[in-house]
């Protein structure tokens, strides 16, 4: 409903009751979201033929959800670019949000867009003026935000103003060393050198970990202390991680790959291939590439041609999967 159909004692108690809701939701923007640090800046929409600028906000996670689907977010790990506003972080009070807004040339501002019962929009301005909002309440960033901001300078994200931080977010994790010990003792004590296990309890960054460990650490081990049975028993169990490492990117949800945007072929390293398990990079790489989520896991093998694999989510260990490998896996050459 827009401000033009209601009264103006109407919309003055409307806003104003809006204004006091204790919990608030604003949509961030997806393409200057830092998915390392969970960060980003507020969304706006715009309408060029309206002239107006739009800043999104909900009554709650879920219909702030709903609407990022509705405007075709891309979920990264779950995860929507979504703030929650509170009134104990100054940079997340909405006093400071619509201040921000104003001074990016937010002109307009919708709340529970999407839900015909309850969608609402009026002026920037109006809202600011019946809430005794400041346009100059704007928080200023901090030099610790600017600096998480600029660890990674592929992001192109402005840094005048502090950045929200994401609802819910879950960071990237290392593997603790506790868990690798565990990891590792199911090669030695499992009967199957600990494939079954693997499959059912791992995810792709713990496959990754292993895959390096054995044929980088063990086997090169083996070779050096002149153990050459060592050396091939460890290169049997190489390929059998290799097969839970295809079994669990073909049961993965989305898997992706890089890019050129000059021509849209495949952004290599060192011939490689790329296959990504996560788009947490996406905004991160450089500019005259993308991530990109693709269709099938072995019409990308079967495409490759010579080209190996790179496995990755671009923040943990890199895999090296020969091209051979998965294309035997994958059915396309015979065993």
């Amino acid at each position: 409903m827009s401000a033009e159909k209601q009264s103006n004692a109407d919309l003055k108690e409307m806003v104003q009751e809006l204004y006091g809701n204790r919990e608030l939701y604003a949509l961030l923007s997806p393409d200057k979201t830092n998915w390392m640090d969970g960060i980003s800046i507020l969304y706006v929409g715009n309408s060029e033929k309206k002239g107006y600028r739009i800043m999104f906000l909900f009554s709650t996670l879920d219909r702030a959800e709903k609407c990022a689907r509705k405007f075709q977010f891309e979920k990264v790990e779950g995860m929507y670019p979504i703030a929650k506003l509170n009134s104990y972080e100054a940079q997340s009070k909405i006093d400071v949000l619509c201040s921000n807004a104003w001074l990016m040339g937010v002109n307009k501002i919708c709340f529970d867009a999407g839900d015909p019962q309850r969608e609402f929009m009026c002026n920037l301005d109006y809202f600011m003026q019946e809430n005794k909002i400041s346009k100059h309440a704007a928080y200023l960033a901090s030099e610790e935000s600017k600096d998480t901001v600029l660890s990674n300078e592929s992001y192109k994200m402005p840094i005048r103003f502090s950045p929200l931080h994401i609802c819910n977010f879950i960071p990237p994790e290392k593997i603790a060393n506790e868990r690798a010990e565990q990891l590792i003792s199911h090669l030695f004590q499992d009967k199957d050198a600990g494939m079954q296990y693997y499959i059912a309890n791992t995810d792709l960054t713990e496959m990754c970990f292993l895959v390096n460990y054995v044929r980088d650490g063990l086997i090169r081990q083996a070779k050096e202390q002149d153990k050459p049975e060592d050396a091939a028993w460890f290169h049997n169990i190489v390929k059998s991680l290799y097969a839970v490492l295809y079994i669990q990117m073909k049961q993965c949800e989305s898997l992706y790959t890089i890019r050129e945007r000059s021509d849209g072929g495949p952004h290599t390293k060192d011939g490689c291939i790329y296959l990504l398990y996560s788009n947490r990079c996406k905004n991160g790489l450089h500019p005259d590439v993308s991530c990109e989520k693709i269709s099938s896991l072995d019409v990308c093998i079967r495409d490759a041609g010579e080209a190996d694999f790179l496995i990755t989510d671009k923040i943990h260990d890199e895999v090296l999967v020969p091209s051979a490998v998965f294309k035997t896996l994958a059915g396309f050459i015979s065993k």
